[in-house]
Parts: C-alpha cells; sequence; structure tokens
C-alpha cells in the first residue's frame, strides 16, 4: 500500500516551483530538512512546513479536498534549509509610541515573532508590496496592501510578523 506522500498529487519541477522553494526555504532558515506543502497552480503557494513526508502528504489532502479539489495541494520534495546566521548579540524588545485618534499608545513588539516595522505606505510599497506580487500574485499584493494601509490609518504603523502571507492574507 502507497504511503501518504505518495498519494500526494506530483508537483512539477519548473522553474516557477523551484524558485518558489528556494524563497520558502530560505525564509524558513532553521538548517533542518522540511517538506513544504504548495499549490500545484502558480503561484504556488506554500500553506505549511513540515518535518516529515506523511504530515505534509496529510496537510496537502486536507487542503486539496477544503478547496473541492478546485486547487490542488503537493508535498515538495525534501529541503534542507539554510541555518540562520549564529549572532552573539539578541534584540530583547522594541517599544515604539504612536499617536492614534484614541491618543498615545506604547506599542512592545516581541522580536522573535515579528521582523519588520514601516510607518509609511510609501515604504511598504517599496518593500513589502513588490515582494508579494511576485510570490501570490497581483491580486493578493493589492489586498494585502489594503490590509496594510488600514492598519497604517488606524495605528500608525505596521507590525510585519513572521509568515506575514499566513496571518494576514
Amino acid at each position: 500500500m502507497p504511503d501518504a506522500a505518495e498519494q500526494s498529487p506530483s508537483l512539477p519541477m519548473s522553474a516557477a516551483v523551484l524558485r518558489r522553494l528556494a524563497e520558502a526555504a530560505d525564509g524558513y532558515r532553521t538548517g533542518e530538512t522540511v517538506y513544504f506543502v504548495m499549490s500545484v497552480a502558480p503561484p504556488h503557494e506554500v500553506i505549511g512546513t513540515h518535518p516529515d513526508a506523511s504530515s505534509a502528504a496529510a496537510e496537502a489532502a486536507r487542503a486539496t479536498k477544503e478547496y473541492g479539489g478546485e486547487q490542488r495541494f503537493a508535498v515538495s520534495p525534501p529541503c534542507t534549509t539554510p541555518p540562520d546566521h549564529p549572532r552573539t548579540g539578541e534584540v530583547l524588545s522594541v517599544s515604539i509610541r504612536v499617536r492614534t485618534p484614541g491618543g498615545e499608545e506604547q506599542i512592545t513588539i516581541e522580536p522573535r515573532t515579528h521582523d519588520a516595522l514601516f510607518w509609511s505606505l510609501a515604504a511598504v510599497d517599496k518593500f513589502v508590496i513588490p515582494y508579494y506580487a511576485l510570490i501570490h500574485g497581483v491580486a493578493e499584493a493589492a489586498r494585502l496592501r489594503l490590509r496594510l494601509e488600514a492598519q497604517l490609518l488606524q495605528r500608525g504603523v505596521v507590525v510585519v510578523p513572521h509568515k506575514l502571507w499566513t496571518q494576514l492574507l
């Protein structure tokens, strides 16, 4: 009987898939071997990362069923992600003060769960939107821009979590 990984649809190894896998592996940075669950069709959205093929195949099957078969998901070949560079220093906390319609507010950002801060839409347009347009397509990037613009208007700052696309799209 084939295992769960063998039942997953095959992932075509096109240049677009390889680029997307490289992006995902680069963003993961644990130094471990992982299996990515990604859509078979462009833009090959990565929806999960697993340490073994069977748990990845289970997620691919669940996601394909969730989409009613309209979008299929597959498991990547094993990818060894690059390790993040060791550091001697560590950011423990970041605090900023913002003025909102409700008054001043102190925001503390946890550096282990957030990557970036933006306090202008111009910076979001320059650094965030082109990347997401490339990876997820123009329509998804436009949706993301609207959500980030709303956060910027409300709080005066955009706080970008790790794995932004899974939390904001």
